[in-house]
C-alpha cells in the first residue's frame, strides 16, 4: 500500500492487480477498439457524407476527421499507458484534480454509456422483432443476458467481444476489397452530385467524427490488461487508424457504386450492386451483429466507469476481474430504461459525453504534465492543446436537449456523488504517483 494526495483527500493505493492475472493481451483490447468504433452507424453514414460534399469529398472528409482526432487518441495513450487500473478518463481526472471532477466525468459517462448501451439494445431488437410488449421483454432478456456473460469473468468476456469483432467486420472487408476490385462501377445520378461547401464539410465531419467515436474505453479496462504501457497506446492508434482505412474504403465503395443518396441502406445497397443481392444481404445481417458487439462491449465497460468513480463496495472487483456490484446496478438500471424509456429518449449525451472526455481528458494532460508526474512534460503539451481546439469546435454540436438532460444529471450527480461515499477517501483504481 502506498498513499498519495489529491486535491481535497488522501487516497490509500493498493498494488494493482498482478500481471500473470491479468486476461486482456494487445490483440484483444485492439478487437475491443475497433468493436467500439466501427458500429451501426458507418452502415448508414456514407449517404449522408456524399450528400454533404460530394463522391470525393466525402473520402477525403473521413481521412480528414481521422488525422484530426489522432491527437485526441495520442492524449488517451499518453495517459492509459500510465494508468495500469480501470476508469481510463476517470482515473486520470482524480490523479489531476481530485475525485470531485473525477466523480463528475464518471458520473457523465456512466450515464451517457448507459443510455447508448438500451438504445443500442433496443434498436437491435425492434429492428429485428417490431416495437411492442413482446420487443420491450425480448430487450430485457437480451441485457440480462450479456450481463451474466460479462459476469463470467473478463477471459469469457474477451473471446466473446474478439468473436463478435471477427463476425461484423468480415462483411466490411469483403466489401472494402470489393469496392477496389469491382469492375460494377456506376457514375451518380447528377441529382446526386453534391457542391463541396465550407459549411457542408463541417457538417459532413460532425458525422463522421462521432462514427469514429470509440476508441475512448479501451483505457477503461487496463486494470486487466496485459503490459498496458505497450498494449494501451497500440490498440488506441491501431483502432483509430484501422477504421480511418476501412471507412475511406468503404466510402469510396459506396460513392463507385452510383447507389442514390436516398438509400436508406447505403452499405447494404452498394454491396448488392458492386456483388450481387445475397452479398448485400449479408452485410444487412452485419448490421445486427455489429449493434450486438456494440451492446457487449458497452456491458462490459460501462460498469467500469461506476466502479472507478465511487468507493467502497461499488468499486470492488472480483478475483475474475468484474466489478460486480458495478454490473448489478448497471442491468438494473438497464432494465429500466428498457422497460419505461422510448428509443428516441434513449439517444441523449452521447455527442456531449464524448467531447466532455475528450476535453476531460486533455485537461488532465495538461495538469499531470505541468507538474511532471507519471514522467510527463511539455512535450505532451501539443497533444492535449490540440485536443482542446478539437473539443471546443465540437461543442456547438450535441442538441439543446442533451444539454438539459446533462444539467440535469449534475443536478443529480451531486446527490449520488455523496450517497456513494466517494468523499470516504479509500480507493483501490489509482497508481501510486
Amino acid at each position: 500500500m502506498r498513499r498519495a494526495h489529491g486535491a481535497d483527500v488522501s487516497y490509500v493505493y493498493p498494488a494493482p492487480v498482478d500481471e500473470p492475472n491479468r486476461a486482456i493481451g494487445t490483440a484483444s483490447l485492439l478487437a475491443l477498439g475497433v468493436n467500439g468504433i466501427v458500429g451501426v452507424g458507418i452502415f448508414f453514414a456514407p449517404s449522408a457524407l456524399a450528400a454533404e460534399v460530394g463522391a470525393t469529398g466525402s473520402v477525403l472528409v473521413l481521412l480528414a476527421v481521422a488525422a484530426a482526432l489522432v491527437p485526441v487518441a495520442l492524449c488517451f495513450a499518453i495517459l492509459g499507458k500510465r494508468f495500469p487500473v480501470d476508469g481510463g478518463p476517470v482515473a486520470f481526472a482524480r490523479d489531476a484534480f481530485g475525485p470531485r471532477t473525477a466523480f463528475a466525468v464518471g458520473w457523465l459517462a456512466y450515464a451517457s454509456a448507459l443510455f447508448s448501451s438500451a438504445a443500442v439494445v433496443s434498436g437491435l431488437v425492434q429492428a429485428t422483432f417490431g416495437a411492442g410488449p413482446k420487443s420491450t421483454a425480448i430487450a430485457v432478456g437480451a441485457a440480462l443476458v450479456l450481463a451474466a456473460i460479462v459476469a463470467l469473468g473478463v477471459d469469457v468476456s474477451r473471446r466473446a467481444w474478439s468473436t463478435l469483432t471477427a463476425l461484423k467486420l468480415a462483411p466490411l472487408v469483403a466489401l472494402a476489397f470489393v469496392s477496389v476490385v469491382s469492375t460494377r462501377v456506376a457514375e451518380p445520378a447528377p441529382a446526386d452530385a453534391a457542391v463541396f461547401t465550407a459549411s457542408g464539410a463541417l457538417r459532413a465531419a460532425l458525422t463522421a467524427c462521432f462514427a469514429f467515436q470509440g476508441f475512448e474505453i479501451i483505457p477503461v479496462i487496463a486494470g486487466q490488461t496485459k503490459r498496458v504501457e505497450r498494449a494501451v497506446p497500440r490498440a488506441i492508434l491501431g483502432s483509430l487508424l484501422f477504421a480511418a482505412a476501412l471507412y475511406a474504403l468503404l466510402q469510396w465503395g459506396f460513392v463507385r457504386s452510383g447507389v442514390p443518396l436516398t438509400s436508406t441502406e447505403p452499405l447494404v445497397d452498394a454491396g448488392a450492386r458492386l456483388s450481387g443481392p445475397r452479398f448485400g444481404a449479408v452485410l444487412r445481417a452485419g448490421t445486427s451483429v455489429s449493434a450486438l458487439g456494440i451492446a457487449f462491449g458497452m456491458m462490459v465497460t460501462t460498469p467500469r466507469y461506476l466502479s472507478a468513480a465511487t468507493s467502497g463496495r461499488l468499486a470492488a472487483t472480483d478475483r475474475r476481474g468484474v466489478p460486480q456490484r458495478a454490473l448489478f446496478v448497471t442491468a438494473v438500471a438497464l432494465v429500466g430504461l428498457l422497460t419505461f424509456a422510448r428509443l428516441a429518449e434513449l439517444f441523449v449525451l452521447s455527442s456531449l459525453a464524448v467531447v466532455i472526455q475528450y476535453a476531460a481528458v486533455a485537461l488532465s494532460l495538461l495538469r499531470l504534465a505541468a507538474r511532471r508526474r507519471h514522467g510527463l512534460g511539455p512535450k505532451h503539451y501539443l497533444p492535449a492543446i490540440a485536443t482542446l481546439i478539437f473539443s471546443v469546435t465540437l461543442l456547438g454540436s450535441p442538441s439543446a436537449t442533451e444539454w438539459r438532460v446533462f444539467a440535469a444529471l449534475l443536478v443529480v450527480g451531486v446527490f449520488a456523488y455523496f450517497f456513494a461515499g466517494v468523499r470516504g477517501g479509500r480507493r483501490a483504481h489509482e497508481p501510486p504517483p
